[in-house]
């Protein structure tokens, strides 16, 4: 079985999100959470088909355009060695990174498909942004404290990943205990998560 596209769900993911229910409609902007319009469920559902069948016949292109990269490299270098001509060579090496382009092209598609359908709802009725509070509430934004804690937890890997030999000589003896607390920590913090929502749904079944 082939391995599932991570970047292609993501985006799929991405563009779904752009679509948001609010006073009992349905709202399309070209960011989560931002000024949209209304559309209807059907609509969205043909756009989203619509995104999701441009995808994966990108995904699929994207794929020959790798082995096409990879023959026409071997081809043109195979070609410059014998006959040393410049072009050859600037051929294979332009060849390499054809792959490259194509995955800029696409993206480019893609992108521009959000706003073929803002286009297209142009005429539809206007709905506001959502403030930062409801983006925050709604999951579309992060709040300061949330920005901070991720912040720290950055910092905290990479002070814990780095090799020993790039930390101060008086870090150096305690880096794998810090990697024992943090790793025993974030443990305890799952298994209290964990227990809390467990309280709560048999809370809310009593």
């Amino acid at each position: 079985m082939a391995a599932r596209n991570t970047s292609l769900d993501n985006e799929l993911q991405g563009f779904a999100a752009c679509f948001r229910a609010q006073s009992g409609h349905l709202i399309f902007s070209t960011s989560p959470g931002g000024e949209g319009r209304v559309v209807s469920e059907d609509e969205a559902v043909g756009f989203w088909c619509n995104y999701a069948a441009l995808s994966h016949r990108h995904a699929r292109r994207f794929g020959h355009s790798v082995w096409a990269s990879v023959v026409l490299l071997i081809l043109f270098g195979t070609l410059g060695v014998k006959y040393r001509m410049p072009l050859l060579t600037g051929l294979a090496l332009l060849s390499m990174f054809g792959w490259w382009f194509t995955a800029i092209a696409q993206r480019i598609i893609r992108a521009c498909f959000k706003y073929r359908v803002w286009d297209a709802l142009a005429h539809h009725t206007p709905v506001r942004a959502l403030t930062r509070h409801e983006k925050i509430a709604r999951g579309f934004a992060l709040s300061v404290g949330q920005w901070l804690m991720l912040g720290v937890a950055l910092i905290a890997y990479a002070a814990l990943s780095a090799p020993s030999r790039a930390l101060p000589p008086e870090w150096r003896d305690v880096q794998m205990l810090a990697i024992a607390v943090v790793m025993f920590g974030a443990l305890l913090a799952l298994l209290a998560f964990g227990a809390v929502r467990l309280v709560r749904r048999l809370r809310r079944r009593g």
